[in-house]
């Protein structure tokens, strides 16, 4: 059974679909998260609550009805997850661009990805700062990355 774990920015583009207009995909979402197949981590929960109240309000139901964040410090891969961090320190662009952030979940996510091979669920793009973009860091640490449309594929969900 794969596992996916989802970056902020798939948090915040889920929103694009009302629940009232997508039921089913939300019955999918829940479901998953449920099963514990789907989750994501608090630092992901810290980026949205630094971008969008309302997106946050939405995600803290969820995870107050079914649990999508985790805290990575309870879980027992936590040393291996930190040694994973400090391997993801010779990215340098990576690394530097996450330094000036207050919270900055894209290591932590690869991390986890790397440690428990789980799938990343990303939107970001590799056409701009290639380099420290989640899919590239993926890709060269043999992590699984792909973005919400190849989600739905992978799960062969249609609407």
């Amino acid at each position: 059974m794969d596992l996916f774990i989802f970056d902020t920015n798939i948090l915040i583009d889920l929103d694009k679909y009302n629940p009232k207009i997508f039921p089913s995909l939300w019955d999918e979402i829940i479901s998953m998260i449920e099963k514990g197949t789907l989750f994501s981590i608090n630092e992901v929960e810290r980026e949205i609550s630094k971008k969008d109240d309302r997106i946050k309000k939405r995600w803290d139901e969820i995870d107050k009805n079914y649990g999508v964040f985790r805290d990575l410090s309870d879980c027992p891969n936590f040393d291996r997850y930190c040694e994973i961090l400090q391997e993801l320190e010779q990215f340098t662009e990576f690394q530097n661009h996450g330094i000036n952030k207050e919270v900055w979940a894209d290591p932590y996510l690869i991390a986890v990805g790397k440690v428990e091979d789980i799938i990343v669920v990303s939107g970001e793009k590799t056409t701009h700062h290639p380099t420290r973009k989640i899919p590239y860091v993926c890709e060269r640490m043999n992590v699984t990355c792909m973005d919400l449309d190849g989600f739905m594929i992978y799960n062969k969900w249609q609407w």
